[in-house]
């Protein structure tokens, strides 16, 4: 099987097995990855897993390790609006044809086994890899730890953000099931990080029975805020602690930063604060309270956040943020969320935040949440609501409520921010030829 495009590939992989139907375990793409890769892909590791948070730590490390001069490779899921995002080489996409090429490469690599889609895309990241000179390569865990793909390679530095409860059809009931599940991505003797408190008893015995060396937050290392900036404690892999004061604080999760900056203390390059500093003000996630303006039907500009936040953990950073930043604005949220999401803890976190809310079901018919669900909760909690037949569509409504100080709020999943995306992206073009 090979094809010349980029999409033909993409449209082939998705119909051998939709994403969503998951075959978790490291058997086969273990065995295809031995015969494709070389023992080492970069002379230093990092694998990021958590609930919440990942991509933002892979984020971070990547501008910061960049920003000190290291040549850094990202791999990253799920993309927005281009397969590519999901495979970084110096903070830029890879090319179609690499994907292509790396694609041909697994593919005949894998014979007859099986791979999923993510198994498949993963693979031909790594190949990329291979072939880059990087100096670190950071991975980010598609879904737990312990049996996601990415989990077949060796990370000298593993990090666990942040446990909740998310994905319990494939990772367990309770947070100490899938604390344990995450930990899956620690190693002996390697630095075994974790961002959030209290620590999972299940994720101590993981990292004791393992032999791992646990730094852990407010244990380990710790951040803070003062008048001056971010002020952060950690320690280094010499056991010395490190204090680093008057650093930018990004628009991201405190508790991503404090694992990206204590990762870099226990990495073999001198990253100085003025690298550090370079990367917290340059660094921004799609998706991650990104924030852009957009121009009405009547020409006045209206700001709009996207998040992809969708679980109550997520939720509730969001609320927080919101109240924060946006407390002299008129909010009005744009919902849209997947079947098999905790939606009623999601939408509660946000009591006397929205005026208004505008809900649709997502583009993704087998998993998508009718919006009449997400309407009949919200209307039981005394909420303004209006239903929409597409995220577009809410969008637009949304965007149009008349009062100058309204901002529109974008969450509730990947799907959601990304067909908002692809839509403002629609608008735009339009306009040009108008």
């Amino acid at each position: 099987m090979s094809f010349d495009s980029l999409a033909d590939w993409l449209s082939w992989l998705e119909a051998q097995r939709p994403e969503h139907d998951m075959v978790l375990g490291l058997d086969r793409i273990g065995e295809v990855a031995r015969r494709l890769l070389p023992e080492k892909l970069a002379p230093t590791v990092i694998t990021v897993a958590g609930t919440n948070g990942k991509g933002s730590t892979v984020a971070l490390l990547d501008a910061m390790l960049s920003e000190g001069g290291l040549t850094v490779g990202a791999y990253t899921s799920p993309h927005l609006l281009r397969f590519n995002e999901r495979v970084r080489i110096k903070g830029e996409m890879v090319s179609d044809h690499q994907l292509c090429e790396a694609f041909e490469q697994v593919n005949a690599a894998r014979d007859d086994t099986f791979l999923t889609y993510f198994e498949f895309a993963t693979l031909a990241a790594l190949v990329i890899f291979s072939k880059s000179d990087l100096d670190v390569l950071l991975l980010e865990v598609g879904l737990g730890g312990r049996l996601d793909a990415v989990n077949i390679i060796e990370p000298d530095v593993a990090i666990v953000t942040t446990v909740a409860l998310d994905h319990q059809q494939w990772l367990g009931n309770d947070i100490e099931t899938i604390a344990a599940e995450k930990a899956g991505i620690y190693r002996r003797e390697k630095p075994a990080l974790f961002g959030d408190f209290p620590v999972p008893q299940s994720l101590l015995s993981v990292i004791d029975k393992i032999g791992a060396k646990p730094f852990l937050r407010e244990n380990d290392f710790a951040i803070e805020r003062c008048n001056k900036g971010l002020i952060f404690r950690g320690t280094g892999s010499a056991s010395e602690k490190v204090t680093l004061s008057g650093l930018v604080e990004p628009e991201l999760p405190l508790t991503s930063v404090a694992c990206a900056l204590e990762a870099i203390q226990l990495l073999p390059y001198p990253i100085s604060v003025s690298a550090i500093n370079a990367g917290l003000t340059k660094v921004a996630v799609a998706g991650r309270m990104q924030k852009l303006q957009v121009r009405r039907q009547d020409g006045r500009e209206v700001t709009v956040i996207l998040d992809v936040a969708h679980n109550p953990q997520a939720a509730q950073y969001l609320a927080e943020r919101l109240k924060t930043l946006m407390s002299e604005q008129r909010l009005t949220a744009v919902l849209a969320m997947l079947d098999d999401k905790d939606f009623g803890s999601v939408v509660n976190g946000f009591n006397d935040i929205f005026n208004e809310w505008h809900v649709a079901a997502v583009g993704y018919g087998p998993r998508a949440l009718p919006a009449e669900t997400l309407a009949d909760h919200l209307i039981s909690r005394g909420q303004r609501v209006q239903c929409h037949e597409n995220v577009a569509d809410a969008l637009d409504a949304a965007l149009e409520v008349d009062d100058e100080t309204n901002t529109v709020v974008v969450f509730g999943s990947f799907h959601t921010v990304s067909e908002s995306l692809q839509h403002l992206q629609d608008r735009e073009r339009q306009a040009q030829y108008e």
